[in-house]
C-alpha cells in the first residue's frame, strides 16, 4: 500500500510538473506582439486627423518635368500629447505607390498637454493617372523608452 501512495505521489508531481512546463513554453505565434504600454499612461496621443487627401493634380505627360520643379504639397497635421508621460520621439513608416510621400518629424521631449505640428508631403513622380493611396505609420517612444500604439494616418493624392 505505502508503495502505491508513493508511486501515485511521483507519477502526480510529474504530470504537473509536465503540465506546467507545457504551458510556460508555448509558443502562441499567432498572437500579434503588442506594443509595449507603461503601466503609468493615461490618456491619448492624438492627430487632428486620420487621413490626409494631397488633392488633384492634373498631369500630362509634357509637364511632367516641369511639375517635378515645383515645390512639395504639404499637409500639416497636429500631434496632441494627451498623456501623463513625456513623448521622446516618434518614428515614422511611409508606404505610398503613387510618387514621393513623406513625414517630417523632429520631436523634442513633448510634455503632457503639449502639440507640434506634423507635415506630411507629397511630390508627384509619375505620368500614370489614378488614385494613390498608402499609409503612414508613426510609433512613438515616451520618457523610459516604452512604446506606444502606433498612429496609422491615411494617405491619398489623384493625378488625373
Amino acid at each position: 500500500m505505502k508503495l502505491v501512495m508513493k508511486f501515485s505521489k511521483i507519477a502526480t508531481f510529474f504530470v504537473l510538473t509536465i503540465a506546467a512546463l507545457i504551458s510556460c513554453d508555448s509558443d502562441d505565434s499567432s498572437t500579434p506582439e503588442q506594443p509595449v504600454i507603461p503601466g503609468n499612461l493615461s490618456g491619448e496621443l492624438l492627430l487632428s486627423a486620420d487621413k490626409v487627401d494631397f488633392g488633384s493634380f492634373e498631369i500630362k505627360e509634357s509637364e511632367l518635368a516641369a511639375k517635378i520643379q515645383d515645390p512639395d504639397t504639404t499637409v500639416t497635421l497636429t500631434l496632441i500629447n494627451e498623456t501623463s508621460l513625456i513623448l521622446n520621439k516618434v518614428s515614422a513608416e511611409v508606404s505610398f505607390d503613387g510618387g514621393g510621400a513623406g513625414v517630417e518629424l523632429s520631436v523634442s521631449p513633448l510634455s503632457p498637454g503639449d502639440s507640434l505640428d506634423v507635415p506630411f508631403t507629397y511630390k508627384v513622380t509619375t505620368t500614370t493617372p489614378g488614385m494613390y493611396t498608402g499609409e503612414a505609420k508613426l510609433t512613438p517612444t515616451f520618457e523610459n523608452d516604452s512604446i506606444g500604439e502606433p498612429l496609422v494616418v491615411a494617405l491619398e493624392a489623384t493625378l488625373e
